[in-house]
């Protein structure tokens, strides 16, 4: 199986609210530990910053279900690379 990392970069919306990290938290925990999926997201008052790292299919398949959120816009990919564990 191949791992992957993928690190991106993203616009907070002016939707966005201080009490949307819980939900996004809480969910992504449940969510991210069944498909083995680990990462760590950081925002600030502009930007989120995340990195997610599993394997390739499930890291792909949970990105494009983050970019559906509209709790955040503009997404650039920062790094995309194979990791060995």
């Amino acid at each position: 199986m191949f791992l992957i990392r993928l690190i991106y970069a993203s616009k907070i919306s002016s939707s966005f609210d201080l009490t949307d990290i819980d939900e996004i938290v809480s969910i992504s925990k449940d969510n991210n530990a069944l498909i083995d999926v680990t990462g760590v997201l950081c925002y600030n008052n502009d930007y989120f910053l995340q990195c997610l790292e599993g394997s390739r299919v499930n890291v792909n398949q949970l990105y494009h279900r983050i970019l559906q959120d509209n709790r955040h816009y503009d997404p650039a990919i920062l790094q995309y690379e194979e990791i060995q564990e």
